[in-house]
């Protein structure tokens, strides 16, 4: 039974992407808001977050190793059945490729914004950590695909991006000031909480903005299976892969609640770059995230 906190805690995040989504074809603030908005949060407002959260948190208290060995190994095991197995099913290479991007990127906005209202500072800061892991594994997992099977071009350029991250960078920063024990100015401190209160509602009102409910209907088994994979698969196998090496019940629940994410979508760009299939990556997210407002709560109740 999915229990209320869960569902209290996660249904503002859904209504705040649904607000702008409405926004977005309602026209309001205008079609010139939603891509600076969008550039503001990704390079400013959510690093801020990540920089103030980290860097104060005890990282100490956490089994970070056994967390990321249970993560990591799962994405790395499924994504080996699924390249292996995928191409024998006869889909388009490029629509493969892209399904496979689909089912295992994760919408980062979403997750801050959950963790934060499940788990307060204490999971924001493990989660950050996870991902400053995540990013660049499934970036690159990603990249690996559409090559091989879109036959796209840009490689450096989109490795070159990986490492420029603007989540990376501020999860580089946020544990090179835990480790060294440096304490931030208080004005420092100061600018990095307003800019943080600020991030995670532009984020999530960009991220409706973004969906589109056009093209739902293209290539329904590989949507369908794509979406199966991200939303059930994947944090069914995420929570055995915990108890099998022993992670600890808070660890486990954030772990799951990060793979249960719908998928990212900033997709859509790797996607165009690398010569995968918009069309399919655009009705992934859209419908991830759209089931995600069921399936999220399903998971987080059964898996922790």
């Amino acid at each position: 039974m999915i229990r209320a906190d869960i569902l209290a805690a996660l249904a503002p995040i859904f209504l705040i992407i649904g607000a702008g989504l409405a926004m977005k074809r309602a026209g309001f603030p205008g079609e010139g808001f939603w891509l600076p908005a969008e550039r503001l949060s990704y390079y400013v407002l959510l690093p801020a977050m990540l920089i103030k959260e980290i860097g104060g948190a005890e990282l100490g208290a956490f089994a970070i190793p056994p967390l990321l060995l249970a993560l990591v190994g799962t994405y790395l095991a499924a994504s080996a059945v699924m390249l292996v197995l995928g191409p024998r099913l006869g889909f388009p290479p490029a629509s493969f490729a892209t399904a496979f991007m689909g089912s295992i990127r994760f919408n980062t906005y979403a997750g801050l914004a959950a963790v934060a209202a499940l788990h307060g500072g204490g999971g924001l800061a493990l989660f950050a950590l996870v991902i400053a892991v995540m990013i660049p594994l499934l970036n690159v997992l990603s990249i690996a695909a559409l090559v091989r099977h879109a036959g796209g071009l840009g490689v450096r350029a989109a490795l070159a991006e990986i490492a420029r991250n603007p989540f990376i960078l501020g999860c580089v920063v946020g544990i090179t000031i835990n480790v060294a024990g440096f304490d931030l100015p208080s004005v420092a401190q100061g600018v990095l909480d307003i800019l943080g209160r600020a991030a995670l509602g532009v984020a999530l009102l960009v991220t409706g903005a973004g969906l589109t409910l056009r093209g739902l209907r293209t290539s329904l088994p590989l949507l369908g299976l794509a979406s199966a994979v991200k939303l059930l698969a994947l944090p069914v196998l995420v929570a055995v892969a915990c108890r099998l090496v022993g992670v600890g019940a808070f660890e486990t629940q954030v772990a799951v609640l990060y793979a249960a994410l719908p998928t990212s979508p900033a997709g859509f760009v790797l996607a165009r770059q690398l010569g995968g299939d918009t069309a399919l990556i655009a009705a992934i997210i859209t419908a991830t995230t759209v089931a995600a407002i069921a399936t999220m709560p399903l998971m987080l109740a059964l898996l922790r």
